[in-house]
């Protein structure tokens, strides 16, 4: 499962559509996420938005800090999975792989105590010891190394892949500019990102919702209660007109409010829907409208 979580908790994408727009506390390594902090842990699964994973198991819960701007700020964090079972058999690998290394270090150890003076034991023994405790430091060492390592060129990987493939145009605004857009924003729209990065973000929004999406934007950075999900329909640099779902969650971007939102094409299903309301006040062989 993929996750995209805004500062306030609310989940703005996800490969689960019905948790899209719900929100659910900050706490333990995604609060450390948002710190800054490459974080990971393993799952019990029992919080509520796991719910589409309960059916794998312990997973491995991994949360990536998912940056924007100069100086980069924390703007969101991407939140992926894996499969516990397979991350536990390998520290075991590990863990007997080093453990028979020590053992036959001191098998070696014992043949060189019988042949040299009594005193030599003690110090071999400490050594030994010394060892043994580095070994098992050596073991965490290189374990947490691993699979940080594993963490970062997955989520690296899959942010890119969802970056480039997500059906959702997604962008942020500070004020009344656009600070970032991404590439379906700019399939979305027929702008490029410079040309949307140089707008309102208002521009594009369609006149009959021109003045409410504004309200609310700049509401939002204001810290009022504006609704954070709607439809609205925006116009093309073509000069088409596109219903979008649209979503907002407020953060803070370079130290000031600003706002970070996502939007679905839902223009299909509005048009299917004013068919159907068509239909049903007007005849349809004729056209004209019901009596």
């Amino acid at each position: 499962a993929i996750k995209v979580w805004s500062p306030q908790g609310q989940i703005i994408y996800s490969d689960e559509r019905e948790l899209v727009g719900q929100a659910f506390p900050i706490d333990g390594e995604l609060a450390e996420a948002f710190a800054g902090e490459q974080e990971a842990e393993v799952s019990s699964l029992e919080k509520e938005e796991n719910q589409f994973e309960r059916e794998h198991g312990r997973l491995l819960e991994m949360y990536t800090p998912l940056y924007v701007g100069d100086p980069p700020q924390v703007a969101a964090v991407f939140e992926v999975y894996d499969d516990y079972g397979v991350v536990a058999q390998r520290i075991e690998t590990s863990r007997r792989a080093i453990l028979l290394a020590t053992l036959a270090f001191i098998a070696v150890g014992s043949v060189v105590i019988v042949a040299v003076h009594r005193w030599a034991g003690s110090i071999i023994g400490r050594h030994r010891n010394a060892l043994v405790a580095k070994t098992s430091q050596l073991e965490a060492e290189v374990e947490e190394r691993r699979r940080t390592e594993a963490t970062l060129t997955e989520s690296e990987s899959r942010f890119r892949t969802l970056a480039d493939t997500i059906a959702a145009a997604a962008f942020i605004f500070q004020e009344s500019r656009m600070l970032y857009a991404n590439r379906m924003a700019e399939t979305l729209t027929g702008y490029t990102s410079e040309e949307l990065e140089a707008m309102n973000f208002w521009d594009v929004i369609h006149a009959d919702f021109k003045e409410i999406v504004r309200e609310r934007g700049l509401a939002k950075q204001r810290g009022k209660a504006v609704p954070d999900r709607y439809e609205v329909k925006i116009q093309t640099k073509q000069g088409d007109h596109r219903w979008v779902d649209f979503m907002a969650s407020a953060i803070e971007f370079g130290g000031a409010p600003a706002v970070l939102g996502t939007a679905f094409d839902i223009t299909e299903r509005k048009v299917a829907e004013e068919r159907v309301q068509h239909m049903a006040y007007h005849d349809t062989l004729t056209g004209l409208a019901n009596r």
